[in-house]
């Protein structure tokens, strides 16, 4: 887990001494996160290993079956009503699971999400979440929207929930279902690679999902295509995250598209990859629906941290994390895909793990 520098506090305590206040608008882009490792627990603290709140303390409440809401102690001025949050399903079965809402109360940020098992039912199940949020001073390696007109033709998205530090954000409805999401200039960043992670939103029982990304005349898009449970196309919300890093090594930032899901072991197209250790992202095809991926002396120090994993491409199948260990210096992260109807079935996916 990431921890604030204790260095930095004896400076912010001068500063306040002079008189002079810190502006939250002066705030670095940063994340947040949570592994909900106990979903029949009524109120619990999350495993510190797994989770990160550099604001404070982090819990987990179960509502009702397959029915959370995380809260994040202090992370609201961080935040300011807007960021980004993604959500997988966690475990070896099938499922899925949506952010219903986020708001800020009072200090604390709110994050409410349902998940369900097969055939649109709410299920008890673990989970894996991210927050992200902008900075004013620019320079994240990662752009996000939230997408919450589903049935609009063309409109731009909430500024207070978008971040494109080269320029505007529009959304385009192609048809039912799908979705052209274009980040003006994105693509000098981007550089025909990146990593894309699309999750619904609205506590919905189906999902959404990058069908396509590319650069075009200097712009980044991305093709989004959503889901009902039973694996028609449909109208909905969704919450979007592009990440990269033109630094080959370094930091905590993981990356992978597996676009070969019938090849049994193959490495990850650099484009494409991004491994902080520098080395190569290598995918293996244990059996139908289920694969490995290892960041190759990437391990997690403490072995903990957060992945996402969001299936890709036209097919109504949805993907998600089934563990991620430390595999000696290698960081294993193991996915499991499956049918709209709960069934195994080889698909493509994209990972973003830190």
């Amino acid at each position: 887990m990431i921890r604030n520098r204790p260095s930095s506090l004896p400076w912010i305590l001068g500063l306040a001494g002079l008189g002079i206040s810190l502006s939250p608008s002066l705030a670095e882009a940063g994340h947040a996160y949570v592994w909900g490792n106990a979903p029949k627990s009524a109120n619990y603290v999350p495993s510190k290993a797994y989770s990160r709140n550099p604001a404070g303390n982090t819990r987990i409440v179960r509502e009702t079956r397959g029915t959370y809401q995380v809260r994040f102690s202090g992370l609201a001025r961080r935040i300011k009503n807007g960021g980004n949050v993604m959500v997988t399903s966690y475990g070896p079965q099938a499922g899925t699971c949506s952010a219903k809402n986020w708001v800020t109360k009072g200090q604390d940020l709110l994050v409410s999400l349902k998940c369900y098992g097969g055939r649109g039912r709410l299920r008890d199940q673990q989970f894996s979440l991210l927050v992200s949020w902008k900075g004013d001073r620019g320079g994240a390696p990662f752009s996000y929207t939230w997408a919450n007109q589903p049935k609009a033709n063309k409109y731009k998205p909430s500024s207070a929930y978008t971040a494109n530090h080269t320029g505007s954000v529009d959304i385009r409805r192609l048809g039912l279902g799908k979705y052209m999401v274009n980040f003006s200039g994105l693509a000098r960043k981007t550089k025909g690679g990146g990593n894309v992670m699309v999750s619904s939103y609205g506590g919905l029982s189906g999902n959404c999902k990058a069908s396509r990304w590319m650069d075009k005349s200097g712009n980044f898009q991305v093709t989004v295509n959503c889901y009902a449970a039973n694996g028609k196309p449909t109208d909905s919300m969704f919450s979007i995250l592009v990440s990269w890093d033109k630094k080959r090594r370094g930091g905590r930032l993981n990356y992978a598209w597996a676009g070969n899901p019938k090849t049994p072991f193959y490495k990850a197209p650099d484009s494409y990859s991004r491994n902080r250790s520098g080395g190569p992202v290598e995918i293996r095809r244990s059996k139908k629906g289920v694969f490995f991926v290892d960041f190759k002396g990437a391990a997690m120090k403490p072995n903990g941290g957060n992945v996402q994993v969001a299936a890709y491409g036209e097919r109504p199948a949805h993907c998600k994390a089934a563990q991620w260990v430390n595999r000696g210096r290698d960081m294993r992260v193991q996915v499991n895909c499956f049918s709209y109807w709960g069934k195994p079935v080889n698909a493509k996916f994209s990972i973003l793990a830190r």
